[in-house]
């Protein structure tokens, strides 16, 4: 009896933890749902290996508010670079543009969100 209610406890906190990560509202969604990457855009650089990648991030909380914006740049399925950028004191409602560069030596690259952090501008 003891064995089987072990068991059955680890199931109920497997499935919340598993229905946490997956939950839209928890901080980290709402974080990474305030930046969208609108471009991923090759033969940028002296030698054309650098991909720029630029977007906007719109402030949904309620503090003015700093980002740091990790970016991963993929050739097909296989991750070729990351890259960060941080911006600084965006109001809430507010928009902000957002630009950093990554390196790949391809002609069709795919960029995308990795990590947004968002924190108080004090």
């Amino acid at each position: 009896m003891r064995a089987r209610l072990t068991v059955a406890l680890l199931l109920v906190v497997g499935a919340t933890a598993v229905a946490a990560c997956e939950d839209p509202d928890t901080e980290e969604a709402r974080e990474m749902r305030d930046v969208v990457v609108e471009v991923c855009e090759p033969g940028h650089g002296l030698s054309g290996d650098l991909v720029r990648i630029a977007g906007t991030i719109t402030n949904h909380s309620s503090k003015r508010s700093d980002y740091d914006i990790e970016l991963r740049v993929l050739d097909g399925d296989v991750q070729v670079d990351t890259t960060s950028t941080d911006v600084g004191s965006v109001e809430p409602g507010g928009k902000a543009a957002f630009e950093a560069f990554g390196e790949a030596e391809t002609a069709t690259p795919t960029c995308e969100l990795v990590t947004v952090d968002r924190w108080e501008d004090l």
